[in-house]
């Protein structure tokens, strides 16, 4: 059987080549995509890595808080009321537990916090020893500057509320 082309031979060999550039072409916006995602999944790993730390140091402060017999017993768990960008000072435990953690705050990018306690008899079963329950805000605030590469950062907060 004879081979037959359409085209007479000396076209058919450019034709190849041609193909091969297309192919080129194709997969290298083909891999431009994907490192533009690839850059898009760092920044939001950063972002998710950050909320994760916020989050943990909000449980910590808490924990710390519960954990200290001797201001839940005596209803004086205001001791750990603090500000944003106030310093804490002091020898006590909640002033070194608060700076602690206003320390470890500073570790997030444009970190800061602050706890606010209010004393807080609506629907509180009280047990002895303990006094009324008392209501703890605990914000914890940071900057997305670093996963927006420097432009205008926006100010996220997580706020979690309990009762001690």
């Amino acid at each position: 059987m004879k081979n037959r082309t359409f085209l007479p031979k000396k076209f058919s060999a450019g034709f190849t080549l041609l193909e091969v550039l297309v192919t080129i072409v194709i997969v290298a916006i083909g891999l431009l995509g994907v490192a533009g995602l690839q850059v898009v999944a760092l920044r939001l790993a950063d972002v998710s890595a950050v909320r994760t730390q916020g989050i943990q140091l909000t449980g910590e402060i808490t924990e710390k808080m519960r954990s200290n017999y001797s201001a839940v017993s005596n209803g004086t768990l205001s001791d750990y009321a603090v500000g944003y960008g106030t310093p804490t000072t002091g020898t006590s435990l909640p002033a070194l537990e608060v700076a602690a953690w206003k320390t470890s705050l500073a570790l997030l990018p444009s970190g800061d916090g602050k706890i606010e306690v209010v004393r807080d008899t609506a629907g509180c079963v009280t047990v002895a020893p303990y006094p009324d329950c008392q209501l703890v805000t605990i914000t914890v605030r940071w900057s997305d500057e670093r996963a927006r590469g420097g432009k205008t950062a926006t100010t996220n907060e997580f706020v979690t509320k309990t009762r001690i």
